[in-house]
């Protein structure tokens, strides 16, 4: 038979747990603003899968594997976890082979069309709002 302390006892170490506890930022990643016009370019693709949904991370990185393979004969390791990264704002300036595959599959004419950013002190702008 469970006693009345053991419930709630019980009761109390599931509301503890149920807290939610914001993501930490990982150790080389410092607390950016997330690059909207990158992200938003992405969501514009339609998905190669004929889903219906817009284009993933990982299928965007394989869109620009295969532009940049299709280029230069070179294998390239772009992922979808380093897009999220990307798209967070962890990282504002890919090297120039990402950047020219990332302006090419998504239709972009320069790298401040994607919210790239040397310095990261120049923030994508959404609706002519500052994001920071």
């Amino acid at each position: 038979m469970v006693t009345n302390a053991t419930t709630a006892n019980t009761t109390k170490q599931r509301r503890i747990l149920s807290v939610p506890v914001p993501p930490r930022p990982e150790q080389d990643e410092p607390v950016s603003h997330p690059n909207w016009l990158l992200h938003q370019a992405r969501l514009r693709l339609p998905s190669p899968s004929g889903s219906g949904r817009p284009m993933s991370r990982q299928e965007l990185a394989e869109a620009v594997n295969t532009y940049l393979f299709e280029r230069s004969k070179r294998v390239y390791a772009l992922d979808a976890h380093y897009v999220g990264r990307l798209e967070r704002g962890a990282r504002r300036w890919p090297n120039a082979d990402y950047r020219a595959g990332l302006r090419a599959v998504l239709g972009a004419q320069n790298d401040a069309e994607l919210g790239f950013s040397r310095s990261g002190a120049k923030l994508a702008l959404v609706g002519g709002q500052s994001n920071g």
